[in-house]
């Protein structure tokens, strides 16, 4: 990401307001990092991969709170809560796990985005 100034984002499918919002943290990123956004639409399974492998640096959007990949990436805090109580769901950023300082700029980046949800 340093050396390309690039930072190369997975879009899940999700709704034309939560968009909204994920393109306002990838906004916030890009503007600390001084890196371009590269958007793809991407499915969970997939994306989740190439996090891991390296070929993706963020994925966004909306996903269980319980999210079974917890252990296998970072997740950010949420910008925003939906769903019931029973299955709540939550749009968030998801990054490869030991990237202290990308896991921490993202952080600091979404609790900016949506400070209310983000400190509940």
């Amino acid at each position: 990401m340093r050396a390309s100034k690039t930072i190369r984002v997975g879009l899940t499918q999700m709704s034309r307001a939560d968009r909204a919002i994920a393109d306002k943290l990838i906004s916030v990123v890009a503007q600390r990092t001084g890196a371009r956004p590269t958007l793809t639409p991407v499915t969970t399974e997939p994306a989740f991969a190439a996090l891991d492998e390296g070929r993706l640096d963020l994925v966004v959007g909306p996903f269980s709170e319980d999210s079974p990949w917890a252990t296998d990436v970072a997740f950010g805090p949420p910008l925003k809560k939906a769903g019931s109580e029973d299955h709540p769901i939550e749009v968030k950023a998801a990054m490869r796990n030991g990237e202290n300082r990308w896991i921490m700029l993202v952080e600091a980046a979404s609790r900016q985005v949506s400070p209310a949800v983000a400190t509940q």
